[in-house]
Order: C-alpha cells, then structure tokens, then sequence
C-alpha cells in the first residue's frame, strides 16, 4: 500500500513491487541513508522503526533483520542521535566505506 506523499512525514512513495538488490554494500547504504533521512525528519529512527519504515513505505519486501540494521547503524555510529563518525574518534576496525567522507 502506497502512502500519500507528504515530504513533512518522511514518506517516499514506491510501487509495492520495488525489489532492492540484496547486495550487502547496497543494503547498508541503503539503511544508513534512510536513517539519515528520519533522523533529519525528526522522526524515530532505530532498527526497529527503520525496518519498519523500509518495509512499509518503501516497499522492500526482503528487509534486514533488526538486528543487521542495529550491527549496520553500529558500525557507522548513527546510534545514540550520532550523525556518523567524526574526525578523531574513528576506530581502527571501522571499514573504509564506513568514514563520513564515504557517507
């Protein structure tokens, strides 16, 4: 089901049919730009809303799990209203894609 487009509520309209690849790259930018995007929207934006939010107003049919989404907002420090990793505390394990340079 489709919502009505309304850029204050954060909606983006897609067919239900829309199918993501599942490639892992493009399924943790696609989590961390639609975080990014609820944050800004002032909406909730943890696993549990962003699963929900990919599932229902963006019509992904296979989303990850909540737990995959927590590791992925984890991993880009988009936790505890963080906007990402900032020069100076970017830990040695964190990968290349990962710096806000490449967010």
């Amino acid at each position: 089901m489709n919502k009505p487009s309304n850029p204050q509520a954060g909606y983006h309209p897609q067919p239900s049919s829309t199918i993501y690849p599942v490639a892992h790259t493009e399924v943790e930018q696609l989590v961390v730009m639609e975080r990014c995007h609820l944050y800004n929207a002032g909406r909730p934006c943890g696993a549990v809303a962003l699963r929900r939010h990919l599932c229902e107003c963006l019509g992904v049919q296979t989303p990850p799990s909540v737990r995959q989404i927590s590791q992925v907002l984890t991993r880009y420090g988009l936790t505890h209203g963080r906007t990402g990793w900032y020069e100076g505390d970017v830990p040695e394990w964190l990968p290349a894609s990962a710096t806000k340079s490449e967010v």
